[in-house]
């Protein structure tokens, strides 16, 4: 049996008629003469069927392939037109090999592919990178709208050189639930506390952890102030916390406003480039992303916040490019080529209405 170590803690394990992917030494697929088997988790992530696996006749090829974006080597599945139509793209990725001088790694990703082809009997294909090859043609951007998590992008104008980034209303009304319930709270504490204090009822002089009990009703009347704290946080932050952003190519300014108040304004003479920060699980293939911030960099050191995506988002619905972009940390140019998240796409939006300012991915990975 041959073992093979790949990119990201992943590890090939080859015979001559067995081909197995493992994870941190953990089964995640594995192929032979009955198909592609996989688990849930490595399905999931990779949209492909909830039967855990791919037959002979749903696997066009076996490919391998150079990408110059990420100066890599990937090896994947080319599959039928009725998988590639449920999920959005013809390609699934395996494993990769990062190899920017291109021939360290090019046996061994040939080797791994051979041995995965002829286990499930499947051609396989290698596209080296050709002399002086370029970056693959601009892909298109998805359309509108775009949702990250509370926030949705539209076009503005017909030229796409105006947008308008708005805020649900599902945020204001998650923020009023919890004022709701800090408000409930309050209430109770301080009917107690006030009730202690200014009643006959007898304090217990065993089973609490205070050395005095008479301290009781004070410390309910401190939570009813740690309340009405987090209570004014978070009308303020309702009252103040953008909700629209708008980006004016013609104009060449982004501004964030709060109803009808502007809160800030940044012209694109001040903009050195804009970064797109997205954090995601050590485990969990892309385009899933757990947490993303949207960024200006003016330069210095200083950045103006735009706006986060505070909760998982899967990306399902946003086209995925032919190659991936390893899920490991770094900060590179962002490109059409690449994007594989909606947050991804309206930061490229952006750029080109502002007139190409530059784009960087920062991903962090926990």
């Amino acid at each position: 049996m041959n073992q093979i170590s790949a990119a990201d803690n992943h590890t090939v394990q080859t015979t001559s008629n067995h081909w197995r992917l493992l994870y941190n030494d953990k089964p995640l697929a594995e192929a032979s003469t009955r198909g592609f088997r996989y688990g849930a988790r490595f399905g999931g992530s990779r949209r492909l069927p909830e039967n855990g696996v791919l037959e002979h006749e749903q696997i066009l090829q076996v490919v391998l392939g150079w990408q110059q974006t990420d100066e890599s080597w990937h090896l994947g599945l080319i599959l039928a037109p009725e998988i590639a139509d449920t999920r959005g793209s013809r390609w699934c990725e395996l494993v990769h090999w990062p190899d920017p001088d291109i021939a360290t790694f090019q046996d061994l990703a040939q080797l791994t592919g051979q041995s995965l082809a002829q286990a499930i009997d499947t051609p396989f294909f290698v596209i080296p990178p050709q002399e002086g090859e370029t970056a693959p043609p601009p892909r298109d951007l998805p359309n509108f709208p775009l949702k990250f998590a509370d926030w949705e992008m539209e076009a503005n104008s017909a030229d796409n050189r105006s947008f308008i980034i708005k805020r649900s209303n599902r945020w204001a009304m998650r923020k009023l639930g919890q004022v709701a319930w800090y408000g409930f709270w309050l209430i109770v504490y301080l009917a107690l506390s006030l009730a202690t204090l200014f009643s006959n009822i007898a304090l217990p002089n065993t089973g609490t952890l205070l050395p005095n009990p008479q301290w009781l009703p004070y410390i309910g009347l401190g939570t009813v102030v740690l309340l009405a704290g987090l209570i004014i946080y978070h009308l303020m932050d309702i009252a103040r916390k953008p909700n629209q952003i708008f980006i004016d190519g013609a104009r060449g300014a982004v501004s964030a406003w709060t109803g009808k108040t502007m809160r800030w304004l940044v012209p694109v003479a001040e903009i050195q480039s804009i970064y797109v920060s997205e954090l995601v699980k050590k485990n969990e293939q892309a385009p899933a992303t757990e947490y993303a911030e949207l960024s200006l960099h003016r330069g210095g050191g200083d950045f103006q916040f735009i706006l986060a995506q505070e909760q998982p988002e899967d990306n399902a619905h946003t086209p995925q490019p032919e190659l991936m972009v390893p899920r490991t940390e770094d900060i590179r140019e962002m490109e059409r080529s690449i994007y594989h998240t909606d947050l991804q796409a309206a930061a490229l939006y952006i750029s080109e209405a502002l007139g190409g300012v530059q784009v960087w991915y920062d991903l962090r990975v926990k």
